[in-house]
C-alpha cells in the first residue's frame, strides 16, 4: 500500500483542489479576455477560494502499477497491479484569506485475478493567503493538511494480494508552499505557472499480520514513514479562451524508513509490490527514495465555472520507488 501513499498524498496537490477560477477573478478586472483554465493536472491554485465560495472537482485515478525501480535505479517488472482511484475534494472559502479543505477517497483494485474496493484514508486541511499576485511578485498560499487514517491497512487476507487495503495506518501532517504567476505571452495566449513545495511527516504505524507494508501472519511491530520532500511544477498555456495544453513536473525523495519488531518469515509474501519497493527481509524497512514524474494533460472550459482535464501521469525514473502509469480525468465547478 506504499504504492498508494505515494501516489495519492505524494504532494499537496492530489488532496488538494485545481481551483484556477479563483485567479480569472480576481485577474479579469486588470486583463480583458482571460482565457478559462481548469488545471494543471496536479498543482493547486495558490489563490484561496473567496469567502462564500465552493469548488469542487470530482477525480478519476486509472492507474496500473507495473514494478518498481531498484536501489540501482534500474527496473524490475512485477505482476500488474491495477487500481481505479475516485477523489471528491470539496474547498470553501472562509474568509478574504482562508479556506478549507475535505477530500475523501475509494479505490477499486484489481491484480492477479483478484479484485476488491476499499475505502481510502481521508484529508481535511486549511490554506491562508499569504500574498496577493501583483504585477512583479507571485501569489503565495500556505496549506496544512491532515490525512486520517480511515482505510484498511492491516489483517488482509494474503489472497487478495492487497487489493482489500485502502489506508496507510498513519496520521500524515502535510506542510506546503504554493507559488503562482500569470504571465502574458500575446494575444490570447497566456503562461500560468505553479511551483508546489510540500513536506509530508508521517507517525509511526503499529502493523500486524498482512499489511499494506509487506510482512507475513507472522509480522508484528512498528513502521516508521520517512519524511517525504515533493517539488510540483506546474504549467499552463492557453491556446483560446477554451482550450488549454497543461504539464506537471513532479520529484518526490525520502531518506529510508524504520521498522522495528517481528519482520516475519518473509515480508513480501501477499504483497505485489514488498512495501512498496524492495525492502530489507529482515527489517521492513526501505532505503532511501526518489521518483520523478510527468502529467501531460489537455483542457476544455465551457466558462470560468465550468471545465475538464484529462491526461497522463506516469513515472520516468526512480529509486526504491513504484513505477506507473496512469489516465486521469477531472471535472471542475465552482460557484
Amino acid at each position: 500500500m506504499r504504492i498508494k501513499k505515494l501516489f495519492v498524498i505524494s504532494l499537496v496537490c492530489i488532496s488538494s483542489l485545481h481551483s484556477i477560477e479563483v485567479e480569472q477573478k480576481i485577474l479579469s478586472k486588470e486583463i480583458k479576455d482571460l482565457p478559462w483554465f481548469t488545471g494543471p493536472l496536479l498543482a493547486p491554485s495558490a489563490h484561496t477560494v473567496p469567502a462564500g465560495s465552493v469548488n469542487f472537482e470530482p477525480y478519476l485515478y486509472l492507474t496500473g502499477y507495473t514494478g518498481t525501480y531498484e536501489s540501482d535505479w534500474s527496473t524490475k517488472s512485477l505482476p500488474l497491479f491495477w487500481t481505479y482511484s475516485f477523489q471528491f475534494p470539496v474547498q470553501t472559502g472562509i474568509t478574504s484569506w482562508m479556506d478549507c479543505l475535505v477530500s475523501p477517497i475509494f479505490y477499486v483494485d484489481q491484480s492477479q485475478g483478484q479484485n476488491a474496493w476499499a475505502m481510502g484514508d481521508t484529508t481535511i486541511g486549511v490554506g491562508f493567503q499569504l500574498c496577493r499576485e501583483s504585477k512583479y511578485i507571485p501569489c503565495i498560499k500556505l496549506g496544512f493538511r491532515e490525512t486520517f487514517p480511515t482505510g484498511k491497512y492491516q489483517h488482509l487476507d494474503p489472497k487478495k494480494f492487497q487489493t482489500e487495503a485502502g489506508g496507510n495506518g498513519t496520521f500524515d501532517t502535510t506542510i506546503g508552499l504554493i507559488f503562482g504567476k500569470f504571465v502574458p505571452i500575446s494575444g490570447i495566449h497566456y503562461l500560468n505557472t505553479r511551483l508546489v513545495l510540500a513536506l509530508d511527516i508521517f507517525t509511526k504505524v503499529h502493523v500486524e499480520g498482512y499489511n499494506a507494508y509487506g510482512g507475513d501472519s507472522e509480522t508484528k511491530g512498528t513502521y516508521y514513514p520517512p519524511v517525504t520532500l515533493t517539488t510540483n511544477l506546474g504549467l499552463e498555456y492557453s491556446i483560446t479562451q477554451k482550450w488549454a495544453f497543461a504539464l506537471d513536473v513532479v520529484f518526490i525523495c525520502a531518506p529510508h524508513s524504520h521498522f522495528k519488531g517481528k519482520a516475519g518469515r518473509d515480508p513480501q509474501v501477499g504483497s505485489p509490490f514488498g512495501s512498496g519497493t524492495t525492502p530489507d527481509k529482515k527489517t521492513l524497512a526501505v532505503g532511501p527514495s526518489a521518483q520523478l514524474s510527468f502529467a501531460p494533460a489537455i483542457e476544455y472550459n465551457w466558462s470560468q465555472y465550468w471545465g475538464v482535464i484529462a491526461g497522463a501521469w506516469f513515472t520516468a525514473v526512480g529509486k526504491n520507488t513504484p513505477s506507473f502509469q496512469s489516465g486521469v480525468i477531472a471535472i471542475n465547478y465552482f460557484k
